[in-house]
C-alpha cells in the first residue's frame, strides 16, 4: 500500500482541525443560547446537532441546522454557525458577493426543512464578535433593538432580505422578545 504523500497528511490534518474548530463554535454557540433561553424555558438544552447538521439520520429525526433543542420548546429559530476566514466584512456590508451570502441560502433551506425562522450565527476567527442574521420580515414584528446592519436591496439568489444584530446584544434582551407566538 503506497505512504500518503506529506502534503496529503498536511491536508488531512488541516481538514481535521478546521472540522473541530467549526464543532467547537457550534458547542459555545449553543451553550450561549442556552443559557439565556432557560430565562424564557428553564429546562430547555441545547446541543450540538451530531456531525454538524451532516448526521446521516437527521431526516428521521425531523433534524436541520447545527443545533437541536428540546422538545417542546418556543425557540423558533432553526440556527446555522459559521466561523470562518474567507470573507470580509466590508464586503458582506456593501451587499456584495460573499460566501455570507451562501451561508444565509443554508440558514433558510434548513429553516424551510424544520418549519423554523432561520438564524445565520458567524465571525471570522480571533477576537472579532458574533453576527447574527435573521429575516427582515420577522424582525420587524418583534419587539426587539433595532439591527446594527440592514440592506437597501440584496439580489433575488440571496433569498430573502435579511438584517443583522451582534450576537452580545441578543442574548441581553428578553428571549420572549424574539417569540411570536409563545
Amino acid at each position: 500500500m503506497p505512504r500518503e504523500s506529506a502534503k496529503k497528511q498536511r491536508a488531512r490534518k488541516l481538514g481535521k482541525r478546521v472540522k473541530e474548530a467549526g464543532a467547537r463554535a457550534e458547542r459555545a454557540v449553543a451553550k450561549l443560547f442556552e443559557e439565556w433561553w432557560r430565562a424564557l424555558e428553564p429546562d430547555v438544552v441545547f446541543r450540538r446537532t451530531p456531525q454538524s447538521g451532516g448526521w446521516a439520520h437527521a431526516e428521521q429525526f425531523d433534524v436541520s441546522g447545527d443545533h437541536v433543542v428540546s422538545h417542546g420548546s418556543a425557540f423558533p429559530f432553526c440556527v446555522e454557525v459559521k466561523k470562518r476566514r474567507a470573507w470580509s466584512a466590508e464586503t458582506f456590508v456593501a451587499g456584495r458577493a460573499c460566501p455570507v451570502w451562501g451561508w444565509w441560502l443554508q440558514a433558510q433551506e434548513a429553516a424551510a426543512k424544520s418549519g423554523r425562522e432561520p438564524l445565520l450565527v458567524f465571525r471570522r476567527p480571533g477576537r472579532t464578535p458574533w453576527m447574527v442574521l435573521v429575516r427582515q420580515e420577522y424582525a420587524a414584528e418583534l419587539s426587539v433593538p433595532p439591527p446594527v446592519v440592514t440592506w437597501g436591496a440584496i439580489t433575488a439568489e440571496h433569498g430573502a432580505m435579511p438584517v443583522g444584530f451582534w450576537l452580545d446584544a441578543l442574548v441581553k434582551t428578553e428571549p420572549r422578545a424574539w417569540v411570536l407566538r409563545v
